[in-house]
């Protein structure tokens, strides 16, 4: 029984999609820039300076694969409650167990 599933996206590779964005940015000074990965280093251009930032992004594609995890239910436990019986036979047992035993009362009689 499947009682559960999951889709996951693993990577496979990457490639280079051909697409670039190239911006350019003036400062004149006096002025501060926000240079480095994360912007938190500093760059002061002086006056009567100019800076030119050209920043180029490249477009990478991302090649996947669609992961489909599926759980199912092996194994099962079953709880029965109940109470005991006594072992009474019915009434209508006790005509069956007369009529036997008188039968056999019977045959040994004949016999």
């Amino acid at each position: 029984m499947l009682v559960g599933s999951q889709l996951t996206y693993v990577q496979t590779g990457q490639h280079a999609d051909g697409n670039t964005a190239v911006t350019t940015l003036d400062t004149f000074g006096p002025a501060v820039v926000h240079v480095g990965d994360d912007q938190t280093q500093l760059f002061y251009v002086l006056p009567p300076q100019l800076d030119i930032n050209v920043n180029t992004n490249f477009e990478y594609a991302i090649d996947r694969n669609a992961v489909t995890t599926n759980t199912f239910l092996t194994t099962q436990v079953y709880e029965i409650n109940g109470t005991a019986s006594t072992a009474t036979p019915e009434p209508a047992a006790w005509t069956l167990i007369i009529s036997g035993l008188s039968a056999i009362a019977l045959r040994r009689r004949n016999s």
